[in-house]
């Protein structure tokens, strides 16, 4: 079973010279561990609460966008208002 395991290790030959990230860099040596301590379940974490913040974000920007154009459409109608008196 072993050489089982030692056979799905396809990471390039100089993975560690590439790899610039050292959280990568960990979770590649910990791959290469006998018993496959490292493994990825799920979604990356730091990548989810990056993907909250944007959408977080935008939802902000999209509702204050909303009230601006609800102010400008009421001053506008104050305006008219104002002009037919």
């Amino acid at each position: 079973m072993n050489e089982l395991d030692d056979l799905f290790d396809i990471a390039h030959m100089n993975a560690l010279d590439i790899i610039k990230i050292e959280i990568d860099r960990q979770f590649l040596l910990s791959q290469r561990e006998k018993g496959r301590i490292g493994c990825m379940l799920g979604r990356d974490k730091n990548l989810q609460k990056t993907e909250e913040r944007v959408i977080t974000r935008l939802e902000a920007v999209t509702k204050r966008k909303k009230r601006a154009y609800t102010e400008i459409e009421l001053a506008s109608k104050i305006v008219l208002f104002y002009q037919t008196i």
